[in-house]
């Protein structure tokens, strides 16, 4: 025989209910990282210049990422950090001997930061050792991989005065 009318109801209403009623929840999606932190970049940037300073390029671009870009004041673009190495070697290798940044302003958002300011170069004639100084504004670019740790992804710097 059949079932009832109201057995059916209860079947194919209730039991599916009490199916879902069964599953566990939706996980929550994580929430979003906290913005690249200023001091974190600020410590960054002075321990780049330090390196860049005492002379060593392999530790001042050690502060780049793999794939980072860096556009020069004359308008060159180094791409990669065996690039960006070789044009910190011949500038040293030409005379820079000084390098300084004043940040002027910080954004972050997430996973990205940008840093601005501005810069003075000092570039010691390797022969006369007549000064030669540069200044200009700066952007660098910093990113956060996966695992927290933070990279200029992209470096730029552009003249506003005539050297001096």
């Amino acid at each position: 025989m059949g079932m009832s009318i109201a057995i059916r109801r209860i079947l194919f209403t209730a039991v599916p209910l009490v199916l879902v009623a069964c599953e566990p929840p939706p996980e929550e999606a994580p929430p979003p990282p906290p913005p690249i932190s200023e001091a974190g970049v600020t410590a960054m940037r002075n321990a780049y210049v330090d390196a860049y300073m005492r002379k060593n390029a392999a530790g001042a671009v050690a502060f780049y990422a793999d794939d980072a870009v860096m556009y020069g004041a004359d308008g060159e673009v180094h791409i990669g950090k065996a690039e960006i190495e070789a044009a910190f070697a011949a500038m040293m290798e030409e005379g820079m001997d000084s390098l300084g940044l004043v940040s002027q302003s910080y954004e972050a958002s997430g996973d990205m930061a940008t840093d601005q300011g501005t810069f003075i170069r000092r570039t010691l004639d390797p022969r006369t050792k007549e000064a030669t100084r540069v200044s200009g504004n700066y952007k660098i670019v910093v990113a956060r991989d996966a695992d927290g740790s933070i990279f200029f992804v992209q470096d730029s710097i552009w003249a506003t005065g005539d050297p001096q």
